[in-house]
């Protein structure tokens, strides 16, 4: 086995050496170029890919959540108003009840899982309740009971 050896070396030593034209540095040029160029066409292909759930984010409707938070916030104001005079008001107490109604509507809508656009009925509705209510709060006495 050892006498193979030797004899392929000497085979080998009888091979013309190669010199390419450009040189080694030539072609060691050329094969980072074509790395680069596999790589960035890899990362473009992956931020395409990533960017298509962002896309589809981006043109969804506006969630109800927000809505909720609208709500929130004239909550607040509703309740900062509030005096416990204006429990024994008469208008005070129907606007209330209105505005109770509409929110026991608003949830059985949630849990059925009703159209966009009665919910936005809804609750346009109960934001005029709210601002009616508010008045009411500030200014009692121009209320009107029938």
């Amino acid at each position: 086995m050892q006498g193979r050896e030797q004899d392929a070396g000497g085979w080998c030593d009888e091979l013309p050496q190669f010199e390419p034209h450009g040189g080694w540095s030539q072609i060691q040029r050329r094969r980072t170029r074509v790395v680069w160029v596999r790589r960035s066409r890899t990362l473009a292909a992956v931020l395409m890919l990533a960017a298509l759930p962002l896309a589809y984010w981006l043109q969804r409707p506006e969630p109800a959540v927000v809505q909720v938070t609208m709500q929130a916030a004239s909550d607040s104001e509703l309740l900062a108003a509030r005096t416990p005079e204006l429990a024994n008001n008469e208008g005070v107490r129907v606007l209330e009840a209105q505005l109770a109604r509409v929110d026991r509507e608003l949830q059985s809508c949630y849990d059925v899982q009703a159209s966009a656009s009665e919910l936005d009925l809804l609750w346009r509705t109960r934001h005029e309740l709210e601002s009616a209510l508010l008045v009411a709060y500030r200014r009692p006495e121009e209320l009107v009971s029938l």
